[in-house]
C-alpha cells in the first residue's frame, strides 16, 4: 500500500495553506530589527529559530507561534500576548499606521521637531543593551558614530524608562572660548543660601547621532528647595559632561550628596 502520509521533514517545510502575505507584520518586524540594529540572521540566532523560519513568518508563509512570540518579546520588546495581538491585527488588514502596532508592543513614539523624524523612548532593556557592559566589551567592533557610553554605568539604577546621573563636577570659570572648566568633586557639595552655581554629573556621556537624551532634575532636589535650570535635551552626537545651573533661593545651606540622583535622563531614538 502506498504511504500517503508526509514525513516529519516534509511537514516542517509545507506551507500553511490558509495563510496569506502579511506585509504589515513584516513592516513591524523590520522596523524593530532596525531599531535594535540587528539583521534577520542575528534575530534568528538570538531567538533560537532558523533564519528560513524567521523569513517565512516575516513574509506570511508561516504563522507566528506562542513560542516564537515569547522569544521576540525577549529579544525585541513587548510581551508574548502583545506579539500575538499584533500578528492577529495585521493579518486582518493590509493598511494601518505602524506606530499603533509599536504602541501595542510597548514602544512610546513621538514626532521630534529637531530630528525631523519619528522617535521612540528607550525602555530599561534598551538602556542596558546600549550602555551596559556588553556594549563596552564590544566597543572595538562598533563604529565611532554608533558608540554609546555612560561612564560609571550601573544596571542597578536603570529604571523603567530612565537613568539617574550623580553629582561629580563643579564649574566656576570659563575659558576664552566659552567652555566651562569642570573641577571634580570628592565630597558632598554644600550650596550656600541665596546662591547659585553650575554643577555637572560624575558621568561622561557619549551619544550617537541617532540618540538624544531628555534631561530633568529628580524630584528629590525640588523637595530640598533647589531650582535647576537646564536645557530640554542632550543633543544627538553629544560627547561630554552635562552641566546645569543650580540655585538655592532659601535662607539655609543645602547639601547635595554624591550618592543621590542628580539628573534623570530619558532617551529617544530616531528611526
Amino acid at each position: 500500500m502506498r504511504n500517503t502520509h508526509a514525513s516529519s521533514a516534509e511537514l516542517h517545510t509545507l506551507p500553511d495553506q490558509n495563510l496569506k502575505p502579511n506585509p504589515l507584520f513584516r513592516q513591524v518586524l523590520e522596523e524593530l530589527m532596525h531599531i535594535k540594529r540587528i539583521n534577520q540572521r542575528e534575530l534568528a540566532a538570538r531567538t533560537g529559530f532558523s533564519q528560513p523560519h524567521i523569513s517565512r513568518v516575516e513574509r506570511g508563509a508561516k504563522p507566528l507561534t506562542e513560542k516564537l512570540a515569547k522569544k521576540l518579546s525577549e529579544v525585541l520588546c513587548g510581551t508574548p500576548d502583545a506579539w500575538m495581538e499584533v500578528y492577529e491585527l495585521t493579518s486582518r488588514t493590509e493598511e494601518g499606521e505602524i506606530n499603533q502596532f509599536l504602541n501595542i508592543l510597548g514602544l512610546e513614539v513621538k514626532t521630534d521637531d529637531q530630528l525631523g523624524s519619528v522617535v521612540r523612548k528607550l525602555q530599561s532593556k534598551d538602556i542596558i543593551d546600549l550602555f551596559g557592559m556588553s556594549s563596552v566589551e564590544n566597543r572595538d567592533y562598533v563604529p565611532d558614530e554608533d558608540l554609546c557610553e555612560i561612564t560609571h554605568f550601573s544596571e542597578g539604577i536603570v529604571r523603567a524608562t530612565s537613568y539617574d546621573l550623580t553629582l561629580g563636577h563643579v564649574a566656576y570659570e570659563q575659558t576664552k572660548d566659552g567652555e566651562w572648566i569642570k573641577e571634580p568633586l570628592y565630597e558632598n557639595f554644600a550650596l550656600r543660601k541665596n546662591s547659585g552655581v553650575r554643577l555637572g554629573s560624575l558621568q561622561h556621556i557619549k551619544l550617537p547621532n541617532w540618540l538624544e537624551a531628555e534631561i530633568n532634575p529628580p524630584a528629590s532636589l525640588a523637595l530640598k528647595g533647589l531650582l535647576v535650570s537646564h536645557g530640554p535635551i542632550i543633543d544627538p552626537g553629544w560627547d561630554g559632561i552635562p552641566l546645569v545651573f543650580v540655585h538655592n533661593p532659601t535662607e539655609e545651606e543645602i547639601t547635595i550628596s554624591l550618592d543621590e540622583p542628580f539628573l534623570t535622563l530619558r532617551f529617544w531614538q530616531s528611526r
